[in-house]
């Protein structure tokens, strides 16, 4: 053992190690024992293992970090984003209002949102169902329901303000057709220019009036008609139970095809990003956290040892001074050689959090409240109550698209928080297969995925041709290789094209060349790539992992050991148990 100063060092050779030197002794033909001699270590292998300690304890803190950092920001994130309460509420909303379903074969039946296809089934959805769930005024035993409780959707979702209703028209142009033909078929529209109308139903309309005003627009026969491009219908409600904000948007399409194509989206944002002290503190630790000020400290640190060792009095030392502070931010600031990931994780995070305060300035705003309190008044009619309906859902439209962001910019931060905690395991015999394996294979799969891409895409303009008349799933080239991909992972409907001539030679063809051919290829790829690097893993890695590991925890109390007796740390070893312990530098000279 070699005592140092703050340095403490004992030197062993590998007890993993196969061999008859690992056992203590044996009884020998005439019953003489045989005590092996005391291990001995040269110095160059010594320095070599120490080398290798340091270098394995380096990695280790940077694992370490790398998933510190990831658990403190997944926990923000589900602090910031509850995503339950989001769901519950958008489950409740959409549910209700964008209903679906295959059971409208009857007379009796409501039409659903989902099965619209024309316009006398807008307003048998609008009549039949979406008015009875929206402009709700009574109970379920046919009571008038309290003036704060009219126009909730799903019982908790209470309609601001009111419904509006947005129509857009194209404006007649010439038909693209030839012209013998024009005296056949006149009467065509464009979507170049356009115009649009709106109209509102206040929140404590009862159903029978809302009914009957959408009665009033049918029968005036311009409300609906072949001029239309798209119905939009915009529900803003606020529950709070939850509490949240929901905007709902019932959009129909009007496919120049002749028919209508419905879609709707329903975007949950928070009331308040900050509702109590608990989201602050903590968005101010993550914050510092990553921000680059936690560097201050190390290198006033850093600097006030440098000039104590060398006293600075030249430009020279000054200079030399701050090239060593350069290098200690590259080291703390950029620990990885994989830059692009190190960089980037600390502007994702500081832009989820900027994102996250323009959400915040937008919904505390007060005229943004003002028109927001004054929508919870009923017999919202006129333009007034338009201007204020509108002023409220651009910024509802503003803050749903701001939560999107956040989401974005939150599975932006999270991937790259992940793909840091990855790019640490490099340097870890054990933890680095993976990122080992990939990078083996990709490049094994350069070449092969020419091969694979070109037979890919002849397939998807191959069924672009066949089958883009008749069936979605294959009406444009984007659609097929959708649907492509589908079939490679067993998630293709073959009922939709088993009717089609050429549809089966189609399909198993595809199957056979990229299941059963090419991806298998792929698959012996990755393998081959696995097994060759798995045969370059260190046969001693969890002898070294537990020296390492140790190796850390006893560096982590050396200034505490030197202070205090604390006999887990001072208690003599045996030699193979024990671990390099110091300043490399010091040791290396001592050594020598």
């Amino acid at each position: 053992m070699v005592l140092a100063g703050d340095m403490y060092l004992i030197l062993s050779p590998d007890p993993c190690e196969t061999g008859e030197s690992k056992r203590r002794g044996y009884q020998s033909e005439s019953d003489t024992e045989v005590v092996d001699p005391e291990p001995t270590i040269s110095v160059k292998m010594a320095l070599d293992v120490l080398w290798h300690d340091k270098k394995h304890a380096t990695d280790m803190k940077k694992i370490l970090l790398a998933m510190i950092s990831f658990c403190i920001f997944v926990a923000a994130i589900f602090l910031r984003i509850p995503t339950t309460n989001m769901y519950h509420q958008y489950y409740g909303v959409s549910s209700t209002l964008a209903t679906t379903g295959d059971d409208t074969v009857t007379s009796g039946s409501p039409v659903k949102f989902y099965n619209i296809e024309t316009i006398p089934d807008i307003f048998e959805w609008l009549n039949d169902t979406f008015i009875p769930q929206v402009f709700v005024t009574t109970d379920h035993n046919g009571a008038t329901l309290p003036e704060d409780q009219k126009g909730r959707i799903a019982t908790f979702n209470k309609v601001l303000g009111a419904v509006q209703f947005e129509v857009t028209y194209m404006t007649p142009e010439e038909c693209d057709t030839p012209d013998f033909l024009l005296n056949m078929y006149t009467g065509c529209f464009g979507s170049s220019t356009t115009t649009s109308g709106e109209f509102l139903i206040s929140f404590d309309t009862n159903a029978s009036d809302a009914t009957t005003l959408l009665t009033e627009k049918k029968d005036s026969g311009f409300w609906l008609n072949s001029s239309t491009e798209q119905l939009l219908i915009t529900v803003i409600t606020l529950n709070g139970q939850l509490p949240g904000y929901a905007v709902t948007k019932l959009q129909l399409d009007f496919n120049d095809g002749g028919y209508v194509e419905p879609s709707a989206s329903t975007t949950s944002t928070l009331l308040d990003q900050y509702p109590s002290a608990t989201p602050i503190v903590v968005d101010i630790l993550v914050v510092l956290w990553f921000s680059p000020w936690i560097l201050v400290p190390a290198i006033i640190s850093y600097g006030r040892t440098y000039e104590k060792k060398h006293r600075l009095g030249t430009l020279r030392q000054w200079l030399k001074l701050i090239k060593h502070t350069g290098k200690a931010i590259g080291v703390w600031a950029f620990p990885d050689g994989w830059f692009a990931i190190d960089f980037f994780r600390g502007p994702i995070v500081y832009l989820f959090y900027i994102t996250v305060l323009i959400t915040q300035a937008v919904t505390t705003n007060s005229d943004f409240k003002r028109k927001l309190l004054s929508l919870g008044e009923g017999g919202q009619t006129g333009d007034e109550a338009s201007d204020n309906l509108a002023s409220v859902s651009r910024s509802f439209r503003a803050i749903a698209n701001l939560t999107v962001l956040l989401r974005l910019f939150a599975t932006a931060a999270v991937l790259v928080l992940g793909l840091r905690i990855l790019n640490t395991f490099r340097d870890h015999v054990g933890l680095s297969i993976l990122t080992r394996t990939m990078a083996s294979a990709v490049r094994s799969f350069w070449t092969f995925s020419v091969i694979f891409a070109v037979i890919f895409v002849a397939f998807a303009v191959a069924g672009t041709v066949l089958f883009g008349d008749r069936v979605e799933d294959f009406s444009s080239f984007l659609r097929s290789m959708k649907s492509c991909v589908n079939m490679i992972y067993g998630d293709f409907d073959f009922d939709s094209i088993k009717d089609i001539d050429y549809s089966v030679v189609y399909y198993w063809a595809y199957m056979a060349m990229e299941t059963f051919v090419l991806l298998n290829i792929i698959l012996a790829i990755v393998v081959d790539a696995y097994q060759e690097e798995k045969k370059k893993k260190d046969k001693h890695t969890c002898w070294v992992f537990k020296r390492v590991a140790a190796n850390v925890f006893r560096q982590w109390l050396a200034r505490a050991n030197d202070l205090l007796w604390i006999p887990c740390c001072r208690r003599d070893k045996r030699r193979h148990y024990v671990v390099f312990w110091g300043e490399s530098d010091r040791l290396c000279c001592t050594i020598r």
